[in-house]
């Protein structure tokens, strides 16, 4: 856990990176929820740059698809049709018909998966501003059925399928350009039922200010960006 957080376990200690209360039972995280929620200790969540364009990761978690424009473009369509296999990202499924979406058509796509070791906040991983957020209730515990697949986990091999179909959280920033417009999407897998949003419309953001978190365990992201 210390690892996952970019720690050294052999140097560092939990308390190190995590905010807690070692004089309290189970450091004062009093129950499942409030463990996978708790914080970095706040040299940990301090960005390196916080005033350049450098996009910071909105999360701690792994890299699972980056497509960028001129890259499989035919994956970043408005709408695209779901099979069992080779599923394409449909923004207009992804963004619940927003009228945004067809601003990010044939644009950037990053999607990672968090483990349920990694910090479960969301940070804002530009400066900018909130143009809009949005809680999309639909399903948890879907995937894909694929019995071929090399990977035995269905919920690990249907990570473009459940930002489709999985409830979500989206926050629309308004970031300084070369970025612009963009969108945090954060989304429900596996035994995930809540994601909980702590900006609004207008929230003034700089990088590593709180988005808001997932609760119960693992879950997975997407950072999308407009054409340039």
């Amino acid at each position: 856990m210390i690892k996952t957080a970019g720690g050294n376990p052999g140097r560092q200690t939990f308390e190190d990176i995590y905010v807690c209360d070692t004089s309290r039972s189970h450091y004062g995280l009093r129950n499942y929820d409030v463990f996978f929620t708790k914080e970095l200790v706040e040299k940990k969540r301090t960005p390196l740059f916080p005033d350049n364009n450098i996009i910071n990761m909105a999360c701690s978690s792994n890299i699972h698809t980056l497509t960028n424009q001129g890259k499989d473009e035919e994956r970043l369509k408005e709408e695209g049709q779901f099979w069992i296999k080779e599923t394409p990202y449909s923004f207009r499924h992804i963004l619940g018909g927003d009228e945004l979406t067809s601003r990010f058509v044939h644009g950037s796509l990053m999607q990672v998966i968090l483990s349920s070791l990694d910090y479960h906040g969301c940070r804002s991983p530009v400066n900018g501003a909130v143009v809009k957020t949005a809680l999309l209730s639909r399903t948890h515990y879907a995937g894909l059925v694929d019995p071929t697949s090399r990977d035995p986990d269905p919920i690990s091999r249907s990570q473009a399928f459940v930002t489709a179909v999985s409830t979500c959280a989206l926050v629309f920033i308004e970031a300084a350009p070369p970025v612009g417009l963009m969108v945090f999407v954060g989304v429900g897998l596996g035994e995930v039922l809540t994601c909980e949003i702590k900006v609004n419309s207008g929230d003034v953001l700089k990088k590593e200010d709180l988005l808001g978190y997932f609760h119960f365990g693992g879950s997975t992201h997407l950072l999308i960006f407009g054409p340039t």
